[in-house]
């Protein structure tokens, strides 16, 4: 939710009076009670709400441009990912490492986090299709709530893959929001997985876009 601050409010009623008499048409513009002109040409307030809407969303665009940037490598796997400055990576065992968004609030609970696994495969020329089997049928039995409302084709390091988006209770009994995409890489599943609190979600998804984006594979 954006929180307009006083100065900002008052900048913004003194640009419309501004604009206002910028466009001026005596026949169309009126006082009210507050005393701020009130513009009733369509083809003002258009203009005005668009360059409100630019000033309110400005800060956050720029936010995630201005963000620090570091990357990961895994020279055994031969994997690369981008990750906020900020956030903490854990690599643990099993080609598996974790990016958690720092706590908003003073408790250790992680709005967000992406997590990346290499899976080395047992057998040769395992098919995607036949992987995504496998993950489906693993997502339900692990989460017997499971919303599934997204399921769709999609490609991960240029290679042809599958992303799902879902509801489910994770571990700590917290009902969470999840996107998970896997491709077959070089006989290697891999499998990224990314989960965030409902009212965090769209708020964390670009930079996670952005991590995603960034993954690259070298042969």
């Amino acid at each position: 939710m954006l929180v307009i601050k006083h100065g900002l409010l008052l900048f913004i009623l003194s640009l419309y009076d501004d604009l206002a008499f910028f466009f001026k048409r005596s026949k169309n513009m009126t006082l009210n009670t507050r005393g701020i002109h009130k513009f009733e040409d369509p083809i003002f307030n258009s203009i005005f709400v668009t360059i409100v809407l630019a000033l309110l969303l400005f800060p956050h665009s720029q936010a995630l441009a201005q963000e620090q940037f570091l990357t990961y490598e895994d020279i055994t796997t031969g994997i690369s990912i981008q990750f906020p400055s900020n956030w903490e990576k854990s690599v643990n065992l099993n080609n598996f490492v974790t990016f958690r968004a720092p706590p908003e609030t003073d408790t250790r609970v992680y709005p967000a986090a992406l997590g990346l696994k290499i899976q080395e495969l047992t057998s040769q020329n395992v098919s995607l299709q036949e992987v995504t089997k496998v993950q489906m049928s693993e997502l339900k039995k692990t989460n017997p709530d499971l919303k599934l409302s997204e399921s769709a084709s999609t490609t991960l390091a240029g290679k042809p893959a599958h992303k799902v988006v879902f509801s489910a209770t994770d571990n700590n009994q917290v009902q969470r929001k999840a996107l998970q995409l896997w491709t077959v890489i070089d006989n290697k599943a891999i499998l990224i997985t990314y989960k965030a609190q409902h009212d965090k979600y769209s708020s964390y998804l670009p930079t996670i876009e952005k991590m995603i984006n960034s993954f690259q594979v070298k042969s």
